[in-house]
């Protein structure tokens, strides 16, 4: 009875010709090679002052901290880290000597003074070829902001930490 046996013996595949045995290589590389392509680089990089592309990421970061601010509030950037084509910044806003900022005379001043800012900035950036652009920011957020730019920008979850 066939139910009886608890497998069923085959027999042998035959011995591929030496053609085949090429073909299967060739098949395995390649898909080998596709896989490793799509999944290069699983987890964040950071990226510190004295690397390469830190100029490049840190300007395009900081381009609406300039513009809101001018020469009045500055950040420091702690943490940049890079996943494929995204970068994550998160920084200080600071006094140009240090310390925290005055936004007296910003846009951002009734804000600041009612107390619903931090002195946090966030930045995701997306790099086109040799250039970073900036796909989202968030000035002094008075709450995780960058928690939904993973779906709303397709961002990978691990750039952020989660």
């Amino acid at each position: 009875m066939r139910g009886d046996a608890p497998w069923t013996a085959r027999a042998a595949a035959p011995d591929p010709t030496p053609m085949h045995r090429t073909l299967l290589a060739a098949l395995i590389l390649a898909s080998g090679a596709a896989m490793t392509t799509s999944f290069a680089q699983s987890a964040p990089v950071a990226l510190l002052p004295a690397d390469p592309g830190y100029p490049a990421v840190s300007q395009a970061a900081l381009a609406p901290v300039r513009e809101a601010f001018g020469d009045a509030v500055g950040a420091r950037i702690e943490r940049l880290d890079v996943l494929g084509p995204w970068a994550f910044v998160q920084g200080q806003l600071q006094a140009p000597a240090g310390g925290r900022p005055d936004y007296a005379g910003t846009a951002y001043a009734e804000r600041a003074a009612q107390g619903g800012m931090s002195d946090l900035y966030v930045a995701l950036l997306r790099r086109d070829g040799d250039d970073w652009t900036l796909v989202d920011h968030a000035i002094g957020p008075g709450d995780v902001v960058w928690l939904a730019w993973p779906d709303e920008h397709a961002a990978p979850r691990q750039l952020f930490g989660f």
